[in-house]
């Protein structure tokens, strides 16, 4: 995969985990103590390998305070984000071909 492949671009939700941990002074390590996780699902939620399941999104609650919803959402939304490029190419030339051979058919 290339560099700038959306894969490689840290999510939403890394971004949101970076900027509190400045704020708090914790690290990645701090973070996933707090939420008796491995450091590497933390690092992996921040670069955008690992997506944000309701447990990450309750346990990152109760560790920084923030709702569990946020979380969820700014994945999903991120998910969407970096999905959107491939579904367009993909679903919508079939979904056109489709209502074509339909109203061929008729």
């Amino acid at each position: 995969m290339k560099p700038d492949h959306p894969r490689h671009r840290r999510s939403l939700v890394g971004k949101r985990i970076e900027e509190w941990l400045l704020r708090q002074g914790w690290s990645r390590g701090d973070l996933a103590r707090e939420m008796g996780r491995n450091p590497t699902l933390i690092n992996d939620i921040v670069i955008g390998r690992q997506r944000v399941t309701l447990e990450i999104a309750f346990l990152l609650e109760h560790a920084t305070g923030v709702r569990a919803e946020t979380w969820a959402v700014e994945d999903a939304l991120w998910a969407v984000q970096v999905t959107r490029p491939r579904a367009v190419a993909t679903l919508l030339p079939r979904q056109r071909e489709s209502v074509v051979d339909e109203s061929i058919t008729r």
